[in-house]
């Protein structure tokens, strides 16, 4: 991951929410999702194929871009982790998800 500037014209923020935590990304379009995937994993000791990202209710590929999965500036990603000693990953809830990020939005003022 090549290093972005503030006020980069091509950077965009993306954020990766999982229950309590949440993550702020500042990336380029063309930049891999396994990029961001392998960020997380420094950040949360674990292993990063025991994590995957949602976006719009789908998963999302990590050897494809953010631009080629329609993921733009200010896109909230879900984090799933896998359970561990098992090979199912925690359940997905868009809902919540998508509560979660309009209740941040009119708490920062944000539209």
């Amino acid at each position: 991951m090549a290093m972005i500037k503030h006020g980069d014209p091509d950077a965009m923020h993306v954020v990766v929410k999982r229950r309590n935590q949440t993550f702020f990304f500042l990336v380029r379009p063309e930049e891999k999702l396994g990029t961001i995937v392998s960020m997380l994993a420094k950040v949360l000791s674990r292993k990063p194929d025991t994590m995957k990202l949602v976006f719009k209710d789908m998963q999302m590929d990590p050897d494809a871009s953010l631009k080629d999965q329609q993921v733009t500036s200010g896109s909230v990603l879900e984090l799933l982790l896998k359970i561990e000693g098992r090979e199912d990953f925690e359940d997905y809830k868009a809902d919540d998800l998508v509560a979660a990020h309009a209740a941040f939005q009119a708490n920062s003022g944000s539209s």
